[in-house]
């Protein structure tokens, strides 16, 4: 998995038209798998994979 495929929690909501706090509310609910990056529990940068967003978006559909 290469960086380009991997999007910020922000550049996700836009991508499905949902608010932040909806990928977060999914995050919890397992439906969608963060990548963290760096960092530890507290910080970091935690990143979701295109796959996942396209699998996400063919379930809504």
């Amino acid at each position: 998995m290469e960086t380009k495929d991997l999007n910020t929690i922000k550049e996700t909501a836009e991508i499905l038209g949902v608010s932040t706090r909806w990928i977060f509310k999914l995050i919890e609910a397992g439906k969608l798998t963060p990548v963290k990056i760096g960092g530890n529990v507290r910080c970091g940068m935690n990143l979701i994979s295109r796959e996942q967003i396209d699998n996400l978006k063919s379930k809504v559909k």
